[in-house]
Order: structure tokens, then sequence, then C-alpha cells
């Protein structure tokens, strides 16, 4: 008898194949899952019969629709035009599109999201009006960190279900907690979609370059930022340096480029030029950013030495306000390259109303001193070279700059107030608008008694509304201390009548860094300003004994000298510098600073700073400071990290802010007075 014939084994079905490749995924067989799940798509009679199965659709590009703010849902939507749509119908086999989800699902767990995010991608081209494409596709697109494109794709499956209500499945429900979950995402529009000004206020916080590189987002974007609509953004031509810049040179645009850059801000180009020491700006540069820009209002530059120089025979710049200029002027001729251009400031002399010098020249020195006419400025800053023994004079000043309501001068170590007669006739007259008066030297010295002379003169101005004195730092073994500017030590100019009282019936601040002023002087300089209630900053420095040292007792006697300050309610910034007081603050005398403190109703602001504290010691007394005052913000010397966190902690309970004090931070010039 013939053996029997052996029956042949049935071929499996795709939801044989689905059901395998779950046993395989379950049991972390990830590989042999995916092989199994390819297997089913391939037998799917939408296939007709192809081997390697139908192909996906390469027409689509989601995320591509979605970075142009397109619809999603309807590119899921519309009808094919590659291959895979003209030579293969539609599918609604739900074993195929278990398949794709089990595929993507098996790519996920290996790690392989792009490849995940392709067979997701295929699920929503089956099923557009199905939320299980945009669950598995927004996901993934979590998964690789594209929280944006994860919300569009969220939005994209709510869109197609608008009709249905949110809570009648399970699945269409997740969609709206993963949008919201990225909610933040649908603030972000285009920001040429907003009004001008609200377009040109983003931009401003961008430096050219950053602007340039914006270009390159889209051509739209290139021709909104260059158009005429926008030329604002191009009228300040501010050239910052970076942290990485710092003694490196940078060389500016090219000629090229700095053409289209005026031309895009509009008429009268550049309102604003900003040029800082370490910009390599060629002399063809400078003049065609000046002679293209005549509406200039404002311009900051340093000029190398014997390299650049401003137009001197031009009268072009009629809005010109404010120039700041830094150079090595005492070292070359005025008008030539690399020296003061005095011509160019005295063509703006009709406008000009804030200078700043950084460089004084040599010719400011001289007895009859070459200095431009400017009758309508408002504020100088000057800075000088502290160890040049040529006094400068001032009086020149206020004849060239009658006007002034701001004067700063720092490095000028030795003043001079020649000729004394002209003062005497004329002290009424000098500078009747002056309302700032600040001077600085680093040297630990002054030693020429005309600068104190020149600067009681000046602080006698009834004018002054802000004065701030700050010398250079002096250590704790040096037995000397700076004189009392306002009085207590002979003064044969000064005090011989032949210049008024200080009466400083005016003035709002008095700054005096590392310069003491006794407590009875200080009495009758603020009575005035307190009288009339305008006094609302002040600086207590203590002072040294005769031997040079400070000791409690002379501490403690100074600030109880001040007890007729007490309780001031005009005050809100006080510094207390250089004391010297028990450091045991259960006693009476380590409570003092603190309880004097806390008599102001309306103190907000301190600097306090001692040479004579630890960081351990100052921490201690600025926590029990906070304790008795609403101090809004502490200006403190650097304190060690385990100090400062407790510090910290103290502060933040009392809702005080703590800022390091650096005696390199310039001062917001102009002051701006209340």
């Amino acid at each position: 008898m013939p053996p029997s014939r052996a029956l042949k084994k049935p071929e499996p079905t795709m939801a044989d194949l689905i059901e395998s490749g779950r046993h395989s995924f379950e049991a972390k067989r990830y590989k042999q899952a995916s092989r199994f799940f390819s297997r089913a798509m391939k037998i799917c009679p939408c296939a007709r019969g192809v081997k390697s199965g139908r192909p996906k659709c390469k027409c689509k590009r989601y995320e591509r629709v979605a970075a142009r703010e397109g619809s999603i849902y309807r590119e899921a939507r519309d009808h094919c035009r590659c291959v895979a749509g003209k030579k293969y119908s539609e599918c609604d086999n739900f074993h195929h599109f278990q398949a794709l989800d089990f595929q993507s699902t098996t790519f996920e767990a290996m790690g392989r999201f792009y490849q995940a995010m392709v067979y997701a991608e295929w699920m929503l081209e089956l099923a557009p009006q199905l939320p299980d494409g945009y669950l598995r596709m927004g996901r993934i697109a979590r998964l690789l960190c594209k929280y944006e494109y994860a919300w569009k794709i969220y939005t994209a499956g709510i869109e197609a279900n608008k009709e249905t209500a949110a809570g009648s499945s399970a699945k269409l429900q997740k969609l709206y907690d993963g949008q919201k979950l990225f909610n933040r995402f649908s603030f972000k529009r285009d920001p040429f979609c907003l009004p001008a000004e609200l377009v040109a206020h983003v931009f401003s916080y961008l430096s050219y370059q950053e602007i340039i590189v914006c270009f390159r987002v889209c051509k739209p974007w290139q021709r909104a930022l260059t158009s005429p609509l926008h030329g604002q953004l191009w009228r300040n031509m501010i050239f910052k340096e970076s942290m990485y810049s710092f003694g490196k040179s940078i060389m500016m645009p090219r000629l090229d480029l700095l053409r289209k850059m005026l031309l895009w801000a509009g008429d009268g180009g550049a309102r604003k030029i900003v040029i800082p020491r370490y910009y390599k700006i060629t002399q063809p540069a400078l003049t065609l950013l000046l002679k293209a820009s005549p509406r200039l209002e404002h311009l900051d530059i340093h000029m190398p030495q014997r390299e650049l120089t401003l137009p001197s025979n031009e009268k072009m710049w009629d809005r010109l306000r404010s120039v700041s200029i830094e150079g090595r002027f005492e070292q070359t001729p005025v008008d030539v390259p690399g020296g003061f251009p005095q011509m160019f400031l005295q063509n703006a002399a009709s406008t000009l109303e804030h200078l700043t010098l950084l460089s004084i020249p040599e010719e400011w020195y001289n007895s009859v001193p070459s200095i431009p006419l400017l009758p309508k400025l408002k504020s100088l800053r000057m800075r000088g070279w502290d160890y040049k023994t040529t006094p400068f004079p001032i009086y020149p000043l206020s004849v060239a700059f009658p006007r002034l309501e701001q004067l700063s001068l720092a490095s000028l170590s030795n003043l001079s107030l020649e000729p004394v007669t002209i003062w005497r006739k004329e002290w009424e007259n000098i500078w009747p608008h002056l309302k700032v008066l600040m001077f600085q030297s680093s040297i630990t010295r002054v030693e020429d008694p005309r600068t104190y002379s020149t600067l009681r003169y000046l602080a006698s101005l009834n004018s002054l509304q802000y004065i701030h004195f700050k010398f250079g730092f002096r250590f704790a073994q040096d037995t000397e201390q700076y004189p009392n500017i306002f009085g207590g030590n002979h003064d044969p100019l000064t005090d011989s009548g032949i210049f008024p009282q200080l009466h400083l019936q005016n003035l709002r601040c008095l700054r005096s860094e590392r310069l003491w002023i006794s407590p009875d002087r200080a009495r009758t300089l603020l009575s005035n300003a307190i009288k009339n209630k305008r006094l609302t900053s002040f600086d207590i420095v203590f002072p040294k004994d005769i031997n040079g040292r400070v000791t409690a007792d002379d501490s403690v006697r100074h600030l109880k000298g001040y007890d007729w300050l007490r309780g001031n309610p005009t005050i809100h910034t006080l510094g207390c510098e250089d004391f010297s007081f028990s450091f045991d603050l259960e006693g009476e005398e380590g409570r003092l600073l603190p309880q004097f403190l806390a008599t102001f109703p309306n103190l907000r602001r301190l600097t306090i700073t001692s040479r004579y504290y630890g960081c351990t010691q100052i921490t201690q007394l600025i926590i029990e400071i906070l304790k008795v005052t609403h101090l809004e913000t502490i200006k403190t010397e650097y304190i060690g990290n385990d100090d400062f966190l407790r510090m910290k902690e103290a502060a933040r309970s009392k809702g005080t802010k703590i800022y390091w004090r650096s005696g390199q931070d310039p001062p917001i010039w102009p002051i701006r007075l209340e």
C-alpha cells in the first residue's frame, strides 16, 4: 500500500502572524516580532500579490507641513500623488492597520524612533479619521524631543474628530490630554504676523549680526527685515563685543554690507553708532557710516592712536545730541588721525547735549585752553590720568559749557581753581544749573590741596542735588585718612571768605565713599536739605583715631553723633563703611548699628562694608539688620559660600535682594534725578 501523502501545512493568516509577533514582542524578541509584523503586511490583499508588499506613500511630508503652519489632517486626507496612490487602492483592512501599529511599537522598543515614525505615519495614511495614528506619531515626536511638532499632531487628531465628543472615546480623550500638555506651543506664531511696532520691539533685542542670521529662516523673513517698514531695526548700529572678544580685535562688516545696512535704515541712515574698543574699523568704513547718517543722534567710538579722524569740515549732523569718545588724546595734537576731534564737536555745538571724554587733550591743560564752545551741553564726563602732575583748570570748562547740569571728573587728581580773582567776581554766574557733581580718584593719596579746595568750591553751588566723591582704596594699616572736604581742616582758599559757604538746600544725595564727614559738620551741611525734606541718600563713613587706628569706641562715638539723623522719613538709601563695633550682637554695643537703621521708616536700600569685619561677622550683622528693617536691596562685599547661603536664606524670608558691591560698576550716566 503506498504511503499516504502528507497533508500540506496551511499558510498562516495575517491574524496568525500578528499573534505570533505579539508573543515574540512580549518575550522581548523584538527582531523576530518585527519580521512577523512585516510578513503580515505583505500578505494584505491591498498588496495585489507583490512579494515586497504595498509601499508607503512618499509624497506626504507631515513635519514639513506642520513647520509651515499647514494642516497635518488635510495632508493625510488628501489623495496620494505618488506610485503608492496610483497603483494601489485604498486599504481598510483592520489587520494591516494593526500590524503597522505593532511594528511602530516594536521599533520604538528597540530605540529606533525614526523607523517607528515611518510606520506611525503609514497608520495616518491608511486611517486619517482614527486617533490611533495621531497618538502613535505624537508619542514618538515627544521621544524625539520635538514637542511643538507633537502638539501640532495632537491638534490635527482633534481636528479630524471635531464632530465627536471628547468623552466618547478614551483614545480621543488622550489626544486632548496630549494637546493640553504642550499647549504652551500654541502661543508660538510667526512674529511678522504681529503689528510692526511689536516686531520692532522683539528684534530690537538682537544685534545686527543676530538679525542677519535671521535671514536664513526663510526668504519672507529676509524681505520683511530689510523692508522700509522695519528700517528702525538698522538705525542703531551697535557693534557689540562678546565675552570671547576681550583683548582681541574684531573686524567690522565689509563695506558692501555696511552700505546695505545703511540703505535698509532708510532716509537719514543710522541714528546711533557704537564702536567699542576691540572693533577694528578702517577710516573708509568710519567715513561711510558718518556721512551716510546725517540724522545721527548718538556716537560712541574708540579712536586708536594715530589711526582715525572724524570729519572736521562737515556741518551735516544737525541732530547729534550725545558723543562719547575714547582715545589717547594727551599724546596727539587735535584734529589729526588719532587726535581729539575738536572741530567735529564744534560743528555739532548747536545740538550737542551730552559729552563723554575718556581721555583729555593736552591742549585743555594749557593756560589758555583750546576748548570747543558748546552752549547747549548738559552733561560732561571726563577721565584723565591720575599721575599727571599738571593741574587741570576748572574755570575754562564753565566758560565753554555754561549750561552744564551734570559733571563727572575721574582720574583727575590735580584740579585747579585758577584764576581765583575771576571766581570771586563770577561765582554766582558759574554753572547756575549744575545738579550733579561726581569726582573719582583711583590713587590712594591726593597730594595737591588745590584739588580739595576745588571740590569744596564746586560742592558749594546751591543748585546741586547729587554729590558723589570716591577716593582710592587705602589699606587698613594706612595711618592717614582723607581730609574732610566739607570742613574741619584749614583751607586758605575756601575758608578765607573768598568762596561762599555750603548751603545745599536742594541736595538729595550725598555719597562720600572712603571720605568721612564729622557728624557735627554733616548736621550743618544737611540742615537745609533735611528742612526742605529733600535728602534721600547719605553715606556714613567711620573715621580712624589720631593714631590711624579704628576702635569700637570711635565707631560708637561717631554713630551716636548722627542721632540727629535718626528716623528721618525721607531717607531711603544709606551707606555704612569701615565701622568697627563689638562682634557680640547680644550686647548693647553690638546692636547699635541695627537699631540705628531700624529708625528709618522708609529705608529701602543699604550699602554696608567694613575692612575690619570677616565674612562671618558681616553676615551675622546683616542678618541682625534684616530682622529689624524692611529693606529691598543690600549691597555688600563678596562673602564666602557658607555665610552667603545663610544670608541669602534670611534675605529671602524678608523679600530682600543681596548684591555684591563692585568698585568697577560703572554708574548709569547721565544720573537719573527724581
